[in-house]
Order: C-alpha cells, then structure tokens, then sequence
C-alpha cells in the first residue's frame, strides 16, 4: 500500500469516528432535554386526584346526606376532624380506566356514573342509621356513635369516590354521548332477524319469483336447445310465411333449329358468347328424330336433353341459368343479359326462341330461392372442450382415427358413410378464427382446446341416419377425451336433453324440407346450398 492510499485510509477513518461522535452526542442531548417533561408529566398523573377534588365528592355526599337524618347528626358530621382528609388521601386507590367501560363512557361527561335511583337507596342507608342515632343516648354512647357513624359516611365515601374514579376521568364538561345507564337500559340483543336480514330473504324470495330469474338448470337447458336454432329458426319461418313449393330452380329457354345442327356447328357459335356470373349456365342438345315427342300425349315420351356430343346431329337447344344459390342470384339485368345471349345464339343457328318467360317473374322467383338457400346453409354445431388445459394434437387424432373418421386435404376431420358419403365434419374450434387446421405435419407439435362437430342436415340423406351416427361417435370421444359437451358458443349442455330435442326436431325440420319441394340430400338441395360459406 502506498503512503498515498493509507493517509487517504486514516482520513476516511477519521471522518467516520468524527461523524458517529456527533451523532452520539446529539442522541444523548436530546433525551436529556426529554427527562424534565417525562417527570413533569407522570407527577401531574400521580397527583391529578388532590385534596380540594376529595373534598368536593365527600362534600357532594353530604349534602345528599343530609337531608334524610337528624340534626344533631348533622351537626356532628359538620364537625368532622381534618384528619378524615389525610384519611381519605392514604385509602385513596390508583386510578386505572379500564378498557370495556371507557369504551362505553363518553369522556367528555363529569356526571357520576350511576343513577338516582341508586343515590336514593344510599341516602336511604344512610337515614336509617341516622334515625337510630336519633334516640336517647348517653354522652359516652354519642361520642361512640358519631366516631362509628363519621367513619361509615367517610368508608361510603371512598367507595363511591372509587368508583367515580373508575367511571369518570374529570375534564372540561361537554355534551354527553352516552352513559353507562344508556347501555344498561338498553334492550338486550335479540337473537331474531333485523330488518336488513329480513330485508335479504324477501329479496331473496322475489328473485326466486321472478320469472326472469334462471337457474343453472335453466341455463343449460337453453344452452342445449340453442344447438337446434337453425332448425327451429327455420321452421318458425316456414310456419309464418307458407313459402311456395320449389319446382325448378333453372330458367329454361328452347331454342328450335329448321335444319338439324351438329356439336361443331353448335360450339362455333358459341366461341364468342359469354355471361358475367358465376352462376352455372349450361347447353343441352335434343337430338333430331325425338322432335315428334314433343307433342305427344304420352307422358313417357317427353323429350331427352341430353349433354352435346361430337358427331351428333340436333334439332332443338336448351339454354339453362341457374337462377340461385347461397352466394348470388339473378337480378333483371342478369336475366336481360341471359335473354340477348339467346337471341345471338339464336340468329347464328337459324332458330328460334320457342317461349319468353316473364322476366320480372324470374328476377322475384330468384331472389326467393336466394332466400331460401341462406336459410338452409347452417350447419348444427355441437362441441367437445377440454375442462383443464390443452389435447396433444396427436392425442385427438389417435381417437378419431379409432372411431373411423378420416383426416382429408383441407385439415378437418370427416365421417364417411359405407358409399363414400361425408356425413359430418370435425374442426378445431370453428369459433377461433388463430385455430389452426388439423394438418398432418404440425400434429406432432399442436394443441386443441376445442373440438367442434358440424352437421349440415340439409345435405345428408335422411337414409343415412347421420345424426345417430354423430352422438354415438361424441360420446365415446367425450369419454375417451374427459371432455364436456359445450354448444356452438362454448356453454355447457346436457347431452340426455341433446339427444331428447334431436328427436323432436330433426325429423320435423326433414318433413319440411320435403313438403317444399328440396328434400334433404337431394341434387336440388346440395345445388342451392354450391354457395354456402358455412
């Protein structure tokens, strides 16, 4: 260490001695200022009860007393020794305030603590030993009988000082609070309701008679019911409006040709015609030789359109517009358009239109089967959760794989019928719009929270029976997976009440769906539902 460092040492050294120094000396100044007012103040404590305070309470119970007895007693107590004074003084006990009744007491009241009834009966004490002394007596038992009476009223008087003593603490007078009279007289506590508690039970009682008021039955019952809004919402529809039966939902236009026209004729004047849709538009051939058909009476003999073939010679065209589905619909101008493109067609195959259908008559037929589909384009949703945290991806897929379902190229999982047919479909939460799809190379790594099982009743053959085919394949999930049944919203249900309003209004919602012309699973139905986003 160089001389540098170790002078700096002992400077620091010395500053820090220095400082605690100061700091000591300023301790012990201050509790030395402090000594005088501690001894002041437990002095004045000590002697707070003097002399002149003891006489004004003996004074205050003399003259309760004196009314009730003799006059020579009177006399007698008048001429009491000082030395009761001293007496008084020595027999004096400390004055302690307890807890429980300064607690009670006001502190701002100098009124002794018991109550004139109480005053009565000593002062009545007090007169019957005065009467006694009433009687003849002696001089040697008078001066006995004062000496034994003046030290009674003295004993009485420490006592109740004592007791004041306890009850009061003397300080400037004030308005009272309360006393301990108050709180003795006071009713005592009842055990019986307040007015709050009973306040509480009847709000109680008319919560649980109002009939907004759910229980958790209840909301589980609407939980289970709202499964089958699509369908119910549909049939409260159906049963308000009495929409028309469906018989097409193509507009049809037939064009005759004088001179039979083969497929190439027919695709050369088409090379150039074009429609601005999306809805389907196709071209059907009736082939030459079936054009006496047309007129027959014989129902089996209508006319064949058929697809063109190459090579084929025909004699009429049928030009077809789907005039709907869940996406869009033939407007007037749409329909205008369609009108002109078989005008063209029309005048390069030397034909013509055999009948205008009303436009306007097809623009509201359209929009009604516009209508319709959006009606029938929602699925039921019913859900498999996870209580506590998440599934490994490959968990669920190992259980789904046991239960027949198959995992296809849009990552859902799907039940197939014996012929091929999907009958419902399996997403992760279709609620989360961050849920991944259940894609083969990320399910090693993927969690799910929810499963959700979706069945369009519109597209399934009621043959195929595919709601049984979906309870039975949830439960066994939902007990492999100690999973809860939870609807589109992720509300718990009752899969027994799920099972009971299946049964009522699947079958219903089918009966409707035939009465209207679409049964469930058919060509028409699965082309008005091509648009559905669901």
């Amino acid at each position: 260490m160089s001389e540098f460092e170790l002078s700096t040492l002992i400077m620091v050294v010395m500053l820090l001695a220095a400082l605690g120094g100061y700091s000591y000396w300023q301790i012990m100044r201050a509790q030395r200022s402090q000594r005088p007012a501690r001894k002041a103040k437990t002095k004045g404590q000590a002697g707070f009860y003097d002399k002149g305070h003891e006489e004004t309470l003996i004074g205050e119970f003399e003259s309760d007393i004196a009314p009730h007895s003799s006059s020579s007693v009177a006399a007698k107590m008048a001429q009491a020794p000082v030395a009761s004074d001293i007496y008084v003084r020595s027999q004096m006990p400390p004055v302690v305030m307890p807890r429980d009744v300064a607690s009670i007491k006001s502190i701002h009241t100098t009124e002794p603590a018991f109550s004139k009834t109480e005053k009565i009966e000593k002062t009545e004490d007090l007169s019957d030993v005065a009467s006694h002394s009433s009687e003849p007596i002696t001089q040697e038992t008078e001066a006995a009988s004062v000496v034994e009476l003046e030290s009674n009223v003295i004993d009485g008087a420490v006592d109740e000082s004592t007791e004041l003593s306890e009850l009061n603490q003397p300080v400037a007078p004030t308005d009272s609070i309360a006393s301990i009279d108050d709180v003795e007289s006071s009713e005592p506590i009842s055990t019986e309701p307040t007015e709050s508690t009973e306040a509480m039970l009847n709000e109680e009682e008319k919560i649980a008679e109002d009939p907004q008021f759910f229980s958790q039955q209840d909301l589980t019952e609407q939980a289970t019911l709202s499964v089958f809004e699509p369908l119910i919402r549909f049939s409260s529809w159906v049963d308000s409006t009495h929409p028309e039966p469906i018989y097409a939902i193509d507009g049809v236009l037939d064009l005759m040709v004088s001179q039979p026209k083969n497929a190439q004729d027919i695709e050369r004047a088409l090379y150039d015609l074009r429609l601005d849709t999306d809805l389907p538009l196709k071209l059907f051939g009736l082939r030459a030789g079936q054009v006496a058909a047309m007129h027959s009476d014989n129902p089996n003999a209508a006319r064949q359109w058929l697809p063109l073939e190459m090579g084929a010679l025909y004699s009429g065209l049928r030009l077809t517009l789907q005039l709907a589905n869940a996406a869009e619909y033939a407007d007037s101008q749409l329909i205008h358009d369609w009108f002109e493109l078989a005008q063209r067609l029309a005048k390069r195959l030397a034909a013509h239109v055999s009948a205008w259908p009303d436009p306007a008559a097809l623009a509201n037929y359209a929009l009604y089967l516009h209508d319709l589909s959006k009606r029938l384009g929602a699925p039921m949703v019913v859900q498999l959760c996870k209580p506590q945290g998440l599934w490994p991806a490959y968990e669920v897929h190992q259980q789904m794989t046991q239960w027949g379902l198959q995992l296809d190229e849009n990552g859902q999982y799907v039940a197939r019928h014996a012929n091929g047919r999907i009958l419902y479909r399996v997403l992760n939460d279709v609620n989360n719009p961050r849920a991944q799809e259940f894609f083969r190379d990320t399910l090693a790594t993927m969690h799910v929270h929810t499963l959700s099982f979706c069945l369009d009743v519109s597209r399934v053959e009621v043959s195929y029976q595919a709601e049984q085919r979906l309870w039975h394949d949830m439960n066994q999930l939902a007990y492999a997976l100690q999973a809860n049944w939870c609807n589109s919203v992720g509300h718990d249900i009752s899969s027994d009440a799920l099972f009971t309003h299946a049964a009522e209004h699947i079958p219903a919602y089918i009966q409707q769906l035939a009465t209207l012309g679409v049964p469930a699973g058919s060509i028409t139905m699965k082309r008005l539902l091509q648009g559905s986003t669901v």
